[in-house]
């Protein structure tokens, strides 16, 4: 949520950097944006905290009690919040700015094939696209988890009973 709100914020700043409400209003709507993101995440986390418990045959797994289906519905939402918005938003803010970068000509340029302006450009893609990509790698093994569970019903400690590869994996 949190690079979300950055994504947000470079957006404005690259695209709309004279926008009348981003110039007015930028530090206020950054810090209710920040303030308003940790009380979402941990409200969203509460159900979490009563949901896992102690695996009772294992003191090395922590496991949701049982699965039912407003459970599952919780876990798709979770994943569909936490993962999948945030991603899309990120990606598309960003494709934006690799776009604008990439036909932006500064003004007073007479041409954009400056070789300087052209290395400057593709460091800002690379980095752009490296931020999107690790945020979305890194955190995808946890969400697929997530959205497994929520999807199959069953939790860590099914299917490691059923399927230990399917556990590790």
């Amino acid at each position: 949520m949190n690079l979300s709100l950055i994504a947000v914020y470079r957006y404005m700043s690259v695209i709309k950097p004279f926008s009348l409400i981003y110039l007015h209003y930028k530090k206020k709507f950054l810090i209710a944006s920040e303030i308003l993101i940790w009380i979402f995440c941990m409200t969203a986390n509460i159900p979490q905290l009563m949901l896992i418990e102690a695996e009772k045959n294992s003191n090395e797994l922590c496991d949701y009690s049982e699965i039912n289906t407003s459970i599952s519905i919780y876990l798709i939402c979770y994943v569909a919040i936490f993962y999948l918005t945030p991603s899309v938003l990120i990606i598309v803010l960003y494709w934006k700015i690799i776009l604008n970068q990439h036909n932006h000509v500064r003004p007073g340029q007479p041409s954009a094939n400056d070789k300087r302006d052209i290395e400057k450009k593709y460091k800002v893609i690379k980095s752009l696209t490296f931020i999107s990509e690790s945020y979305i790698l890194i955190s995808w093994p946890w969400f697929a988890v997530l959205l497994g569970i929520g999807i199959t019903g069953k939790s860590f400690f099914q299917i490691r009973q059923e399927n230990p590869a399917h556990f590790w994996l």
